[in-house]
């Protein structure tokens, strides 16, 4: 029977250095990585200027990934179905959309056929992504002489569901998601008036299923769709309220005889008939009910689709009820709006406009005093003014997190420290949760003073720990801080200069016999992480002593951070065998693991750790794991900011192939090498720029900076245009000094 995990970890982690791999350990190891560049003999070469990575081979390499036409997951990465259907669905897309999107093909069965199994299966439905315009056009040419079958139609309406709903999913830009509704309506339109009364009978039921999905999740029904419904209803003699509630878009509200005309004038169908239809629908749209939830969700649909109109909008609605109908408003409900939108208007990063005025106007709203949950957003704001990029929701030692990531603001610390101060001074009542962001933010800012301080004053605040008590109706002998605060203030303090003494002086304390708040598995990750930040093995082998002494069954996110200070130590072996001995003993490592130690793995960039990284990445795809493209770009950022030029390209091939696209930071680092190798070839940059246009990906100032800055570097001022023509569409407006000075480069041609 083996020994407990954390025992044989301990032992692990006593020995100074695992045993150098013989050659023939090493050679499959050495062969792994050659099977996807013949080109790699060995770590000492000098990479960059070697003739294996010359600009020619470069060139080819990456542009031959460019003119791919599309996702295409290898065969032996699949089942022998879903080989079938993808197979199924490249012959029909080759031979159905090679041509313009304009041509739309007629053999409307075998392409239903092709593309309605791939929407349910989850490692072949990206393959439509590219392609759902063209799809949706195609199934909307049908001529009315042409009938579906009842499967066929009821497929078809499911495979333009998909394409409308997938285009919001992916954020397309809002004129490609509002011609995929448009198509999807009048399709429904157009059988509705062909069909008989039973197929339309069946064709509302789709609808409504779909409608009430919506529903649940707070989303309004668009006025096309409104219509729809109409028609449908109108044609089935349906009087009767719906059974579920509704939301119609207030834009639906509006000339509804005129929506009317719009979309049935085409099909010659006298609109008088659906009026009143339609006028019952928009009575039947429950009130709008002002709940944090569907507030909430409504601004994330509304983020998504960067509607920084419709977000001022929402606002504006709100505050018009709460000045004219405030009475009927709970005060507790309202502050948590007004919550709400603070952190959004301050937090939201539109291009085109600052929404600081809109701020402003949300806490003049707000009473003074401040209620706390007030306080805990301007807490939180001026803790988090500058955080556009980061998780901020990322917490030590509860995530599994790279050991290089430190979120810290000092470089523009002193204002938003002086914030933070002025609203804590003029806070009267203060509970754990204040507290809680309060260290946050003082160990990001830096401020080691402030955060003992602080920890004093949690100590002594009596108010604080009623409030606790009774909010988690708890007894009163329950010690105060509680073990989230003494985990916070310790991972605050490891965030700060000459703060790790003052953490490890706590978990001294906290761990001794007569402390009376207990620590949990959270404390000994955060310290753990520490320690595998400093590659200080000795200690990182008493924590799992202690874990075990103190019954802290350790869980993924301690095993993962143990495994990345043994990688951090060139201990590779060592943490090849915990992962083993994990696996062994019930605990499976998850896909956030693998995804991070793939990274880990990566950053190094030598032959051998390339090779661990790509043995995971295969063993994620045997287990059936899904690989997202985090994963895939943490080994694509290896290959290229190591040198290994070609195993970057052909990574990215490897990744589209099985079924996973570039994200924008996938799309910035293939930027990024064009520009770090110069010149390159003509137009490759701007073919990879309009395929990341195309797949509806939203560019940022540093997509942006890339890409100007190569095709400046060309003279290529015909492209630079089009990308400011990009940018201006779009309504990004050039913020960061060195964008703005390409910028007007470009304007002035130099």
């Amino acid at each position: 029977m083996q020994a407990p995990l954390a025992r044989q970890v301990a032992k692990y982690l006593s020995l100074q250095a695992g045993p150098p791999l013989c050659s023939k350990c090493l050679r499959p190891i050495q062969q792994q990585i050659r099977h996807h560049s013949s080109r790699i003999s060995s770590p000492q070469r000098v990479r960059k200027t070697s003739s294996e990575f010359s600009s020619r081979n470069r060139d080819r390499d990456r542009d031959s990934y460019i003119t791919l036409p599309g996702p295409s997951p290898s065969r032996s990465e699949f089942s022998a179905t879903d080989e079938a259907l993808r197979e199924n669905f490249d012959v029909i897309f080759s031979s159905s959309f090679s041509s313009s999107s304009s041509t739309p093909h007629r053999d409307i069965p075998k392409i239903v056929e092709a593309v309605y199994p791939l929407i349910f299966r989850r490692d072949l439905k990206s393959l439509l992504d590219g392609h759902l315009e063209q799809i949706s056009i195609s199934l909307s040419s049908t001529p009315d002489n042409n009938r579906f079958t009842n499967e066929q139609l009821r497929q078809a309406i499911t495979i333009l569901n998909h394409c409308w709903a997938r285009s919001i999913l992916l954020n397309f830009p809002i004129e490609k998601q509002e011609l995929l509704e448009k198509i999807y309506a009048e399709f429904i339109i157009r059988q509705a008036l062909i069909s008989n009364k039973d197929v339309v009978r069946w064709i509302s039921e789709v609808l409504e299923s779909f409608l009430e999905k919506r529903s649940n999740s707070d989303l309004p029904i668009s006025r096309k769709t409104s219509v729809v419904w109409a028609v449908l209803r109108t044609k089935l003699g349906i009087l009767e309220q719906p059974k579920f509630p509704f939301i119609v878009d207030s834009s639906a509200k509006q000339d509804g005889k005129d929506q009317l005309k719009e979309f049935l004038g085409p099909f010659g169908e006298d609109v008088d008939l659906y009026i009143e239809q339609l006028q019952n629908l928009l009575e039947w749209s429950h009130r709008y009910e002002w709940s944090l939830k569907r507030i909430n969700k409504e601004i994330h649909v509304l983020r998504r689709q960067e509607d920084y109109e419709g977000i001022i909008a929402l606002w504006e609605k709100f505050k018009l009820q709460i000045s004219s109908d405030g009475k009927n408003l709970e005060t507790p409900k309202k502050n948590d709006i007004l919550s709400l939108f603070l952190l959004t208007f301050k937090r939201s990063t539109t291009p085109s406009r600052s929404l600081e005025a809109q701020f402003t106007d949300v806490l003049k709203h707000c009473t003074k005093p401040y209620p706390r949950n007030i306080t805990q957003a301007l807490l939180a704001l001026r803790d988090r003014s500058d955080d556009k990029t980061t998780n901020a929701d990322a917490k030590v030692g509860q995530e599994v997190l790279s050991l290089d990531h430190e979120d810290t603001q000092r470089s523009r610390s002193g204002n938003v420290l002086e914030n933070i101060k002025s609203i804590w001074k003029e806070t009267k009542e203060k509970d754990l949760k204040m507290y809680m962001i309060y260290l946050d933010g003082l160990g990001r800012l830096g401020d080691l003073a402030g955060l003992k301080e602080a920890w004093i004053e949690l100590v002594k605040d009596q108010r604080a720990k009623e409030i606790y008590i009774k909010e988690e109706k708890l007894d009163l002998s329950t010690p105060f801080p509680p073990t989230q605060a003494l985990n916070q203030m310790i991972s605050s303090c490891l965030l700060v200069p000459d703060g790790p003494a003052v953490a490890l002086d706590l978990f001294a304390q906290a761990v001794s016999p007569t402390s009376s708040i207990p620590i949990n598995l959270i404390t000994i990750n955060t310290i753990l992480r520490h320690h595998a930040r400093q590659g200080d093995l000795s200690s990182m082998s008493s924590l799992f002593i202690l874990a075990e002494k103190l019954n802290l069954k350790p869980d993924i996110i301690t095993y993962t951070t143990l495994v990345q200070g043994l990688l951090r130590t060139g201990k590779i072996e060592i943490a090849k065998k915990v992962l083993e001995d994990m696996s062994q003993q019930g605990i499976s490592p998850n896909e956030r693991m693998f995804s991070m130690l793939i990274s880990d793995l990566s950053k190094i960039g030598t032959v051998k750790s390339l090779s661990h990284a790509e043995e995971l990445l295969n063993l994620m795809i045997k287990s059936k794991m899904r690989v997202n493209e985090v994963t895939w770009t943490g080994l694509i950022s290896g290959y290229f900011k190591n040198g290994w030029i070609q195993n970057g390209w052909d990574t990215i091939k490897r990744m589209e192939r099985n079924g996973t696209r570039l994200n924008r930071i996938g799309y910035n680092i293939c930027f990024k090498e064009y520009t770090t190798a110069g010149e390159g070839g003509q137009g490759g940059i701007t073919r990879l720029w309009d395929k990341m246009i195309k797949s509806g990906i939203s560019p940022n100032s540093d997509s942006y900076l890339l890409v100007l800055t190569t095709l400046i570097h060309q003279k290529n001022w015909q492209d630079a245009d089009k990308v400011l023509d990009e940018m201006k569409r779009r309504g990004f407006k050039a913020e960061k000094g060195a964008l703005q000075t390409i910028v007007n480069r470009v304007k002035c041609r130099r």
